[in-house]
């Protein structure tokens, strides 16, 4: 079985390219830049690896990168939800246009499957049910939200005309190694480097927004067993099923780091959600509880991670 993983070099797809490797899977890696430190980690794989760099967008040649492939890992996003109101027409339009040449390309080469990783964040926006299930009402509230939603309905249009498989992650938010701070996505990473060189950390709005923080070697675990298993179901929310508000987060990296932080609150963002965290009952009929990382310990692994690599 051969994999291609879109995003192979962002923080999602490094850690799922790592866990894919472990299963014998043929990868295909397809990035921006592959530094020699990232081609070193997979040094020693017992599978093929193939490293491809090249900037995905419409003019992209799919066949050349799915001729041989069985599965598509899409993992790329032209945006975060933070700044994708700022071009609402490009934002969407964008990665629309890019998703749809894409599985054009598997129809004719005859590639069996789809892994969309979504967004549990940004699909549901701002709705009244405190955890929201697979059926909850969808209302992004932002260009990249919307994005991700219409996507999700493509994959499922194209398996209606074409039949081609498909499984589609809403993720919470996850957090851990190889992510990076101060990107526009990734609270934590960015607190816990900001606590330890002293920087002010800004919060839009009071603090008091709730998000579902997922520790990334659970949440790739999770993809692994929606991707590799005969599901009852195509779509699924990964997250913790808790909701934990950002002074809370800010409190507990503090007390990780062992320093304070200083904050600076300003106005919320339109993109910002108020309230998201997933109702994953679907997920643990089949696979139990996804979330097997307490928040203390997978923010400690963190810090860990960051000291260790002498990102600060």
């Amino acid at each position: 079985m051969k994999s291609l993983l879109l995003g192979a070099t962002g923080f999602i797809g490094t850690n799922l390219a790592l866990s894919l490797l472990k299963l014998n899977n043929n990868l295909k890696l397809v990035g921006k830049v592959f530094t020699e430190e990232y081609k070193r980690m997979f040094d020693n794989a017992l599978s093929d690896v193939s490293f491809v760099e090249s900037f995905i967008n419409v003019d992209t040649e799919f066949d050349t990168l799915i001729s041989d492939v069985d599965t598509v890992y899409h993992l790329i996003s032209s945006c975060v939800p933070a700044n994708s109101n700022e071009n609402i027409e490009k934002n969407i339009v964008f990665d629309i246009r890019m998703t749809i040449k894409l599985l054009d390309s598997m129809v004719r080469n005859k590639c069996a499957k789809i892994i969309f990783i979504s967004s549990g964040g940004a699909i549901y926006g701002n709705m009244i049910e405190d955890d929201k299930n697979e059926l909850s009402y969808t209302s992004p509230v932002s260009a990249y939200g919307i994005q991700k939603l219409t996507i999700e309905k493509i994959i499922y249009l194209y398996n209606y005309l074409y039949g081609i498989d498909y499984r589609i992650i809403r993720l919470g938010n996850p957090y851990g190694r190889f992510q990076k701070a101060n990107t526009g996505q990734g609270i934590i990473p960015t607190l816990i480097e900001d606590a330890i060189v002293g920087k002010a950390f800004t919060v839009y709005g009071d603090g008091t927004n709730k998000r579902d923080y997922i520790y990334i070697d659970d949440a790739v675990s999770a993809i692994l067993n929606i991707s590799n298993n005969s599901t009852k179901y195509k779509l699924y929310n990964v997250g913790s099923g808790v909701g934990i508000s950002i002074n809370e987060i800010i409190k507990a990296v503090s007390e990780i780091v062992n320093k304070s932080i200083d904050v600076k609150y300003v106005n919320s963002r339109s993109s910002d959600v108020k309230d998201i965290y997933l109702n994953t009952d679907r997920y643990k009929k089949e696979f139990g509880n996804p979330a097997k990382t307490s928040l203390h310990d997978g923010i400690l692994n963190t810090f860990k991670y960051i000291k260790g690599n002498n990102n600060v």
